[in-house]
């Protein structure tokens, strides 16, 4: 008898999740750009990476999430945003985010901006500080090429100078 009812709310529970899933499409910043007034209003799941800077705004805290096309604003509470630890920029690459959320086309709250409202975010994988070891061949050319343009500007001068003493 124990046996049937946790099979059965196994069941039940799958059905559930697989109808909160079907109501929520993955998309991409072109898509939210291409298909704003089909999707606004829409629960819908994005992921890329969080860039920028975490911004407290009143009681919304924002994010920047960049999928690799375009970076979307994300509007987040205080306790989601925490979530993220790493932030993209230079040297760095931050975390890879999913965020589940209402997208809003035109958002009246926040001055007509294109934005999603984060219901859900999820850290899919986290971010790190990159290695920036100068490239030393790039060096000696930089180098190579300043001597050159040197000689070539004082040669240039000295011949000029003697061309205005001749006259």
């Amino acid at each position: 008898m124990i046996k049937r009812i946790v099979i059965l709310m196994a069941v039940l529970f799958s059905c559930f999740i697989c109808t909160v899933h079907a109501e929520t499409e993955a998309v991409s910043s072109n898509d939210l750009i291409n298909r704003a007034k089909e999707l606004d209003g829409q629960t819908v799941i994005y992921s890329g990476e969080a860039i920028g800077t975490i911004m407290k705004r009143d009681d919304v805290t924002w994010v920047n999430v960049n999928d690799g096309d375009n970076a979307i604003g994300i509007a987040l509470s205080e306790e989601q945003a925490q979530q993220i630890q790493h932030l993209g920029g230079y040297g760095a690459v931050g975390d890879t985010v999913e965020i589940v959320g209402v997208f809003h086309r035109a958002c009246s709250e926040h001055g007509g901006d294109l934005d999603i409202h984060a219901t859900s975010v999820k850290v899919l994988s986290a971010g790190y500080q990159k290695d920036l070891a100068m490239d030393i061949n790039g060096m000696i050319f930089a180098v190579m090429v300043f001597i050159g343009a040197s000689v070539f500007v004082c040669f240039t001068y000295r011949k000029a100078r003697m061309i205005n003493n001749a006259s």
